[in-house]
């Protein structure tokens, strides 16, 4: 008995020091950073305005020290500006059962709002095809 009673003390040591161990942290998503062009190993999917955009690049660097902020460089896609730089929120999100990243955010230039959401496809922590698909709107 006393052998069934130590051994019961063991199995509940080991299941509560196992659930201590959770991590709740969040997912790091720096490797996310890169230039995402139409074609390219990562891919750029664009929409101005409800027009595809098949030229120019979206540059996405994500915050090392803030996992959830990045800036989102938009180099000839936006008509009228070679270079636009919109700082962005990233966040993870589920899709049909697969790790997706929101990308958001506005920044007002020349008295006209810009507006970019979008969703990125990527492997977590794999360094294989990525697919950026951006929507664009200026009012």
């Amino acid at each position: 008995m006393k052998k069934l009673n130590l051994l019961l003390i063991a199995l509940l040591c080991c299941v509560v020091y196992s659930c201590s161990k959770d991590n709740d942290e969040p997912i790091y998503v720096s490797y996310l950073s890169g230039t995402y062009t139409h074609g390219g190993k990562y891919a750029l999917v664009a929409t101005v305005d409800g027009v595809a955009v098949t030229t120019g690049e979206a540059k996405l660097t994500v915050n090392p020290e803030k996992q959830s902020e990045g800036v989102l460089t938009l180099n000839n896609i936006v008509s009228g500006y070679a270079s636009l730089s919109v700082d962005v929120s990233v966040e993870q999100i589920l899709v049909n059962n697969v790790n997706r990243y929101k990308i958001e955010g506005t920044k007002t230039v020349d008295g006209k709002t810009v507006d970019c959401s979008g969703i990125l496809a990527a492997e977590t922590y794999y360094e294989a095809e990525r697919t950026l698909t951006l929507t664009v709107t200026v009012k």
